[in-house]
């Protein structure tokens, strides 16, 4: 009779963790928010992947026509699908998520025809930042479209303010910094249980 395949252990798995955001600006305080989750994402041992709005340069989604050949399109897509888990950092513009971010979001509907559909079995944290003082708008937006794609959104967010920012866009704040470094490590270890999880239902 053969033998079950062997449980794969949290020791042997590295999560992928894939950092979506910034803005269209050259220097992003989100992006430089989100760089700081992936750096909490790799102490715990993750592999990560950083998906820069700005670099990707996506085209406004065209729901009536693919833009799969687009080179952002493709490197967007191959990003989340390889990724076990994703981490959405927005500005916050008139309190909601950035059009560039939410475009992305948008090319990510491509993935429901897929099996597993969407963001199914992914864990998703979500970080913003505004310009004066901190607020959910953006983020609030964002947990919607990605529960909408079947993600598995962790609970609580960073939502940032200026304050926490130098004038060149640096992080400043050593709290906001601690902050988005555990935010990194949650996501990084929820991958792992949600990872252990699936493999243990898989072998009922």
């Amino acid at each position: 009779m053969p033998r079950p395949p062997v449980a794969e252990t949290s020791a042997d798995f590295r999560p992928v963790v894939a950092g979506l955001g910034g803005s269209t600006r050259a220097t992003s305080r989100a992006l430089e928010a989100l760089r700081t989750v992936l750096d909490g994402a790799a102490r715990a041992g993750a592999r990560t992947v950083l998906l820069d709005v700005r670099e990707l340069a996506l085209p406004i989604l065209d729901a009536g026509q693919s833009d799969c050949d687009h080179a952002g399109v493709s490197e967007l897509l191959t990003g989340v699908r390889r990724a076990h888990a994703l981490v959405v950092a927005s500005p916050v513009y008139n309190e909601t998520v950035s059009g560039a971010v939410k475009n992305a979001l948008d090319h990510l509907s491509v993935l429901e025809e897929e099996d597993p559909p969407g963001l199914s079995g992914k864990v998703v944290g979500l970080v913003s930042v505004c310009g004066n003082e901190a607020s959910m708008g953006a983020t609030l937006a964002v947990r919607t479209a990605c529960r909408a794609l079947g993600a598995w959104v962790l609970a609580e967010s960073v939502d940032l303010g200026g304050a926490s920012f130098d004038v060149d866009g640096g992080l400043c704040d050593v709290l906001a910094r601690d902050r988005l470094r555990t935010l990194g490590r949650r996501v990084a270890r929820a991958a792992v249980a949600r990872r252990a999880q699936d493999r243990v239902g898989t072998y009922r």
